[in-house]
């Protein structure tokens, strides 16, 4: 969708072709940062910063989300899903309550 977005901007803005509104797009969001394919007008400027920063916000959400995945135990491990451990009971048993037999 960030794609999509930044190419139509390009092409609304700048007056680029969709070939390269999308070369603008992917050098930017990749942060390669190639050469430019004409000079900005100040406002696709403002507007190339605001889809860099889209980009790497993303990005960094997108991260934090992966992390927050594999920490959380939700991995499959040797065929067999890996649960969380359950919690321990609040209070320790009594003796009086387990059953012995005899």
């Amino acid at each position: 969708m960030i794609v999509a977005i930044a190419v139509a901007g390009y092409m609304l803005m700048e007056r680029f072709n969709i070939v390269d509104a999308l070369y603008m797009t992917v050098i930017t969001l990749s942060t390669v940062g190639l050469m430019e394919v004409a000079e900005l007008s100040p406002g696709g400027r403002i507007f190339t910063i605001v889809v860099i920063l889209t980009g790497v916000s993303t990005l960094g959400y997108a991260a934090a989300s992966f992390v927050e995945y594999l920490v959380g135990g939700h991995l499959v491990a040797r065929g067999s899903a890996v649960a969380p451990s359950p919690t321990p009971p609040t209070s320790p048993r009594r003796p009086a309550d387990v059953a012995f037999p005899g």
